[in-house]
């Protein structure tokens, strides 16, 4: 199996704060990859740097053998990676609908519909709230919209900074089946960074614990969830 990202050891940070110290890791292509580690660790700067958003001092960063180091997010997009962000990327103020338009705006318009169409058939709720304000929608029923918005683009990668984030837990069930279902059913390499390390590891192939910006370990998930030090040091396990 081939990588589909290869990230070799990347020092970046905010400007002058540097936070991520020769950071390596490399993601099969088609598989779930979870990033986990304390709070403070850096996970969230991994993915903000694969997408163009941090200062890069030094490394690089390849999605399917080609160099991205320091391109332009717009560019990654549309390279195909998607980037879900723990804070809401969605136009409260319009409707289900008039959301997944403006997330395919680069479309011509008979493409946007056939897409819709398609992510209706995957999380069908939106078939059903299609007219409704998102400002109304739960945090559940927003995270669906933004996976939704996210698909329409038909990326190969999607990187999900903590998607289960202050849900209830049947709510969050449902959205780790659907991250699973994207991965397993329509052929989505997924990178997640996720607090509720249990599941992250029960649901992904392998993982990555970061420590202080550091990569402390890697390996397959099973391995880390057996692996009592680790656990009870960094994952609360």
């Amino acid at each position: 199996m081939t990588n589909i990202l290869e990230v070799d050891k990347l020092n970046a940070g905010y400007g002058k704060s540097h936070i991520l110290f020769d950071v390596s890791l490399n993601v099969e292509d088609g598989t779930i990859c979870a990033i986990l580690g304390p709070n403070g660790s850096g996970k969230s700067t991994v993915l903000k740097t694969i997408f163009g958003l941090t200062t890069v001092y030094s490394g690089s960063i390849k999605f399917k053998g080609n160099n991205i180091t320091g391109m332009e997010p717009y560019k990654i997009a549309r390279l195909g990676i998607a980037y879900l962000p723990q804070v809401d990327s969605v136009y409260l103020n319009l409707n289900v609908r008039e959301n997944l338009m403006m997330s395919g705006y680069i479309l011509e318009k008979n493409e946007i519909e056939e897409r819709i169409k398609y992510v209706e058939e995957i999380f069908p709720v939106l078939k059903e709230y299609r007219d409704r304000k998102v400002y109304t929608l739960s945090g559940g029923e927003r995270q669906i919209l933004v996976m939704a918005m996210a698909l329409i683009r038909q990326p190969s990668l999607m990187m999900f900074d903590e998607p289960t984030a202050h849900l209830a837990p049947k709510i969050a069930n449902q959205i780790f089946e659907k991250i699973k279902e994207l991965n397993k059913s329509h052929g989505i390499t997924v990178v997640l960074v996720e607090q509720n390390v249990k599941r992250a590891l029960e649901e992904s192939d392998t993982a990555y614990l970061l420590v202080s910006g550091k990569v402390n370990y890697y390996g397959p998930s099973k391995e880390l969830m057996a692996n009592e030090k680790f656990g009870k040091l960094f994952l609360g396990l």
